[in-house]
């Protein structure tokens, strides 16, 4: 048993060293009819790290070539499939760009899709992949209306959309906790900010009703910082969006908190009224 064990491990250590000598000395070799002859044998036994390599060699010499469309196509699809998403990205919109009337144009273009959503990060992270993602996947579909992938890519959206909002959300209440702190004018001025650029971006949110809240204390908070030659025009701008959160939102949870800010501001007002008589 431990005989055959042995030899079993010697005939892969020599099959391993025999396929990475072999990929050696592709690397002195210009022949692209060579080169994409081993690329395809790689493809077809399902090495695509060392296929992506040849077809990235072999696509400047073969553009326009009978061969470029499915070289074209063949290297973005592996580098997809060892999770190089950057370049089957890059790979895959050349392909539909170059090659629009393919039948393979329409899962060029998903899959460039798919691999920016693949790319795009968590949450808490830079959200710009997110965005080219989402807009990439809506333009796949304005393109393929009926595609198989409508459902799919549709929840993908969604979820990315998601990914937006929570990074929004995320912001938006951190500056809010800061404004506890040091330099809270500033921070209070930021969160409101946020809080308005939320409500623009997404009017459906859950979170809308919590930040409709918190814009009116900011607003109020704003304003009982401020000089007082601004102090009473603040404290009405507080007032409406006191106003407004109660047209959204007659029965919040957050409608005793708004209430009690109410009263403060016309109270505010009021002192404001007296100190002017």
């Amino acid at each position: 048993m431990r005989i055959l064990r042995f030899l079993f491990i010697i005939l892969v250590a020599t099959s391993v060293l025999s396929s990475c000598s072999k990929y050696a000395k592709l690397e002195k070799v210009t022949d692209s009819e060579v080169l994409l002859e081993a690329a395809n044998e790689y493809y077809e036994n399902e090495e695509y790290r060392k296929a992506a390599e040849l077809y990235e060699r072999i696509l400047p010499a073969i553009g326009g070539s009978s061969q470029a469309e499915d070289v074209s196509f063949k290297v973005g699809m592996a580098n997809y499939l060892v999770g190089n998403y950057i370049l089957a990205d890059y790979h895959f919109r050349r392909f539909h760009e170059n090659y629009g009337r393919s039948p393979r144009a329409e899962e060029a273009f998903y899959l460039q899709a798919y691999s920016l959503y693949k790319e795009a990060p968590i949450s808490s992270l830079d959200a710009t992949n997110t965005r080219e993602a989402i807009a990439t996947m809506q333009n796949f579909l304005n393109r393929f209306p009926s595609t198989e992938k409508r459902e799919e890519a549709t929840k993908i959206i969604d979820e990315l959309q998601v990914r937006l909002e929570t990074k929004a959300y995320d912001i938006a209440k951190l500056y809010w906790d800061l404004s506890e702190g040091l330099f809270a004018q500033s921070y209070l001025e930021a969160s409101l900010v946020t809080f308005e650029n939320f409500e623009r971006d997404f009017p459906d949110s859950d979170y809308r009703e919590e930040l409709g809240y918190l814009k009116v204390e900011a607003q109020f908070r704003i304003a009982q910082n401020s000089i007082e030659s601004k102090k009473e025009e603040r404290l009405y701008k507080a007032i409406g969006y006191y106003e407004d959160f109660l047209n959204y939102y007659p029965g919040s949870k957050y409608s005793a908190q708004a209430q009690k800010v109410y009263e403060q501001c016309l109270t505010e007002l009021s002192k404001i009224s007296k100190s002017n008589t």
